[in-house]
């Protein structure tokens, strides 16, 4: 079996993660509008190949992306403004009305003081009244389990199997180990790479320590959720100030 980097594979990754992209874009919208400003301005760190520029072009929003891998960033630019740049060092201060980072993106920081960066870097960049959205999975040390997902996808004559495992994560530390195997109907690649691991209670003192409150939490069915050990997949909105 080979091994690959699925960011390597722009077209791959992108036709895995389309499904839903339209719906995450009108919730966002919504959000802007219950906890933001309202404005139109945005950015997405960690863009990817961009699946977000079309369908919130659409909706008026005039949004800049940026992603450290330059295969992703070449693919992303055929959309929209997508940009080189490092999740601990871009900063375009009072710029955006609105920042959003999905999918879990925010854990391949793989320290504390590359997340607390990030996080202090991208309030910085936001306008009076902005906010940070950031969707994640936390995790329970008390019962690590292991987890797997099977993905699909089909884009033209292109057709994915994406089966991912996840080693249940290690308390000292703090990572979490993703094995992708993939097929696109011929031989099976391996993509394998670390994530941060959080709990709530990491999570919170983080958010706290970058002069960040959480102004709101929500479940994947939108709805809003408390913060505790038994909590999820989250998505957060940050707001600076504490």
């Amino acid at each position: 079996m080979d091994e690959i980097d699925l960011y390597s594979r722009p077209d791959w990754y992108d036709a895995l993660h389309a499904e839903g992209t339209a719906d995450w874009a009108d919730w966002l919208l919504a959000l802007n509008a219950r906890h933001g400003t309202g404005g139109k301005r945005w950015l997405e760190p960690a863009c990817g190949t961009g699946r977000f520029f079309r369908p919130l072009t659409r909706r008026g929003i005039r949004l800049t992306g940026y992603d450290s891998h330059p295969g992703a960033v070449a693919y992303a630019r055929r959309r929209g403004d997508a940009v080189r740049g490092d999740m601990t060092s871009f900063l375009r201060p009072k710029a955006f009305d609105l920042a959003f980072c999905l999918l879990g993106s925010f854990r391949h920081l793989l320290d504390e003081r590359s997340a607390k960066r990030h996080l202090e870097l991208t309030a910085r960049t936001l306008k009076p009244g902005g906010v940070y959205v950031l969707g994640l999975d936390l995790c329970d040390y008390r019962f690590p389990e292991p987890d797997e997902e099977r993905w699909s996808a089909r884009r033209g004559s292109l057709r994915l199997e994406d089966q991912v495992e996840t080693v249940a994560p290690d308390r000292r530390t703090r990572r979490e180990r993703v094995i992708h195997f993939l097929s696109a109907g011929g031989p099976l690649y391996k993509s394998e790479y670390d994530l941060r691991s959080y709990d709530v209670g990491q999570l919170k003192r983080l958010v706290a320590s970058a002069g960040l409150r959480i102004a709101a939490a929500y479940s994947p069915w939108r709805k809003p959720v408390g913060l505790d050990a038994g909590t999820r997949d989250v998505t957060l909105v940050l707001a600076p100030g504490r």
